[in-house]
């Protein structure tokens, strides 16, 4: 026994031979390995960085007190590491958001932990149909739910976004036979013969640019100024009064629109007290009235 204890008789006993004597020593029962690693002058196995975790068994030894705030893994092939509550690969410590779920995750995720927002929209990533809009994009707002989340407001349902549709307010009606998708109209209900009158209350849908000459009515036809029904564009008497047309108008040849006049004798049939001379009777002339003169 006196030969085992050898030149330290009379010391301080060190149970662990740690050169730590038992009286200061907090870690009594270290293993070899422990002590050959080094010890603290507590004679407990050196943890440089004071997060309870020995270096020996520490993967991250060198934390700093900002990076054991949060805590650090107790076990594990991550002992000693700061906790990463949703393995997103940012420590909880500078996590804002420590507790992403896969799904958040699978887009990426920022400096700070969170889901990325690629166009800083306010819908992250891996839930925005529209991630990549551009400023432009924005400047209407963007659904922040439903099937088009992310992506830009489209008030009218016309499949132009707000943000460039000229006619944002349309009805349901209005986009019944739809809207431009290019052009200075874009957003618009089409028209599609440029009279004036889009499709959706149009009555005449392929006017010509002939028919549109003389312009057109709310229904988007041919106007018919006298409604003698003939319209203005091929009424050569396009301002007939209602006693003129009372009788009929021409609907073809050079007098189109103008009062019909049966018997030809240069008085129209409204004011013809005669209106069936026979050619004999209108070669001698009639008078004002349409008769055959005396």
């Amino acid at each position: 026994q006196w030969e085992q204890i050898g030149c330290k008789i009379g010391c301080p006993i060190d149970s662990d031979n740690d050169k730590v004597p038992d009286y200061r020593d907090d870690c009594l029962n270290k293993s070899l390995v422990e002590i050959r690693i080094g010890v603290d002058d507590r004679g407990c196995p050196i943890d440089t960085d004071k997060d309870d975790i020995p270096d020996y068994e520490d993967v991250c030894a060198d934390n700093s007190q900002q990076e054991i705030e949060s805590g650090v893994y107790q076990q594990g092939e991550q002992i000693g590491c700061p906790i990463d509550s949703d393995n997103d690969k940012v420590p909880d410590y500078r996590d804002k958001c420590p507790k992403n779920q896969p799904e958040e995750i699978e887009k990426g995720i920022s400096p700070q932990g969170c889901p990325i927002d690629t166009d800083k929209d306010k819908v992250p990533d891996y839930k925005d149909v529209c991630p990549k809009n551009s400023w432009e994009e924005l400047s209407k707002k963007i659904y922040q739910q439903g099937a088009q989340i992310g992506c830009p407001v489209d008030n009218d349902h016309d499949r132009v976004p707000d943000y460039k549709d000229v006619c944002l307010k349309n009805s349901p009606d209005e986009i019944s036979k739809g809207v431009y998708q290019q052009g200075i109209f874009l957003g618009c209900p089409v028209d599609s013969d440029r009279d004036g009158v889009p499709d959706y209350r149009d009555d005449c849908l392929n006017d010509s640019p002939v028919e549109i000459g003389k312009g057109v009515n709310s229904r988007g036809c041919p106007r018919d100024t006298d409604e003698d029904g003939v319209s203005d564009y091929k009424d050569v008497c396009f301002k007939n009064r209602p006693n003129e047309i009372s009788k009929g108008v021409h609907q073809q040849g050079l007098r189109l629109g103008c009062p019909m006049d049966k018997d030809n004798d240069g008085v129209p049939d409204y004011r013809d007290s005669c209106p069936n001379n026979r050619r004999f009777e209108i070669r001698k002339g009639v008078d004002s009235r349409g008769c055959p003169i005396v």
